[in-house]
């Protein structure tokens, strides 16, 4: 059995799944855990409430990676749980760091704690393991002060540079790979310069784990890649519309998100977003921000308030964007932005991430659908069958 962890603001969950389906392609049967649950082939399983120990977690992991006879867990690292010496009974063959980015802020104080928080992924590997991240990375130094500090290797990976011999680069559908000599090139099977490295960082997580004959043995796999739910999830229709979910919840990602749709399709933007109560008040405005950096029509709605009112989660976005439209009930401000859209337009569902449970009754849902688990996706649906019937 091997592990690889991975932690980082954004690009966990993609980073893990493309690995997972990379080595499953050349026969590594491999499993992920995060914030999917656990996940192989097309079984997902949750962990169990008791696994609330780091003894239990382990246990677990294991036993389901022996009754599913996995050779590979690719593992989100959390920064919280390694604040809590969760994952200390595992040590990982290899890892990464994807970026360090605004969120979080009401549990850690500080970039500078969010960011020690991450290092200690360091000290659950093995020595000599590799330590995947960005060749440009701020915090690149400090990676590599923590890696030699518990022996493991950093190795790093560029978009900019070959300097690094692990470089790719998206230019529109067209992605050019070079690694450490080997050269790819062909149609990218997602959009975005973030998820390049995303992949980039899945091959590296190969090449540690399984060595370089089968990280090239993957390759001939990247065309067959899909990104998993709530990535830049296109919604099939039946006309020219093109609808995006994603559960781009802090400024960084949503950032990304949008840039990459903008730059892809060069037309009007559509987002429909709001933000979680509850939880990080700091990044409200910045995400606005972002939004009104890239679309011309916005709705500002609701996402999870849990006991915070809506009224004040709001608040900061409708004051740094006055004109966007606010509708209280996500289902309706769906309903309305998807009624106004065009072929031109290109229309974001954003954050929520993987909740299903739907806050607040809509008379555009029927009865059947009450207190049934709804995604964005499901509620955009229903959406477009009530618009093509009117």
């Amino acid at each position: 059995m091997k592990f690889a962890a991975v932690t980082g603001t954004n690009g966990k969950t993609t980073s893990i799944e493309l690995t997972r389906q990379l080595l499953n392609h050349i026969g590594v049967s491999a499993m992920t855990w995060g914030t999917l649950g656990l996940r192989h082939q097309d079984i997902t399983e949750s962990l169990p409430w008791y696994c609330n120990t780091p003894e239990r977690i382990h246990d677990h992991v294991k036993e389901v990676m022996v009754q599913w006879q996995i050779d590979v867990c690719l593992m989100e690292c959390f920064s919280r749980l390694l604040i809590l010496g969760q994952y200390q009974r595992f040590q990982f063959d290899c890892g990464a760091f994807t970026n360090l980015s605004h969120d979080h802020r009401d549990y850690h104080k500080t970039e500078t704690d969010y960011l020690n928080a991450k290092l200690k992924l360091t000290a659950h590997c093995k020595p000599g393991a590799s330590i995947w991240l960005r060749h440009e990375e701020p915090h690149r130094e400090a990676w590599f002060d923590a890696c030699i500090q518990h022996g493991c290797l950093p190795k790093t990976f560029s978009s900019q540079t070959r300097e690094s011999g692990w470089y790719g680069v998206l230019n529109h559908h067209q992605l050019t790979l070079c690694l450490a000599g080997e050269h790819w090139q062909g149609r990218a099977p997602f959009l975005g310069q973030h998820n390049v490295f995303n992949l980039l960082t899945a091959l590296g997580l190969i090449d540690s784990l399984c060595g370089y004959h089968a990280m090239k043995k993957a390759l001939a796999f990247i065309p067959s890649l899909t990104l998993p739910p709530g990535r830049l999830q296109a919604i099939p229709v039946k006309d020219k519309r093109r609808i995006f979910v994603d559960f781009a919840h802090n400024p960084d990602g949503l950032g990304q998100t949008l840039s990459a749709l903008r730059e892809h399709y060069q037309k009007p933007l559509t987002v429909v977003f709001g933000c979680g109560g509850d939880r990080d008040k700091t990044k409200r405005t910045p995400m606005a921000k972002e939004v009104g950096k890239y679309a011309q029509r916005i709705f500002i709605t609701g996402d999870n308030s849990r006991t915070e009112p809506i009224e004040h989660i709001v608040s900061p976005l409708r004051q740094t964007l006055p004109h966007a439209r606010f509708v209280k009930n996500r289902v309706e401000a769906i309903y309305q932005a998807l009624s106004g859209q065009t072929d031109e337009d290109i229309l974001v569902v954003a954050g929520r991430g993987h909740e299903t449970y739907l806050p607040g009754a809509s008379p555009l849902l029927p009865p059947s659908f009450f207190n049934q688990p709804l995604c964005d996706a499901d509620v955009i649906k229903i959406c477009l069958k009530q618009i093509q019937q009117r």
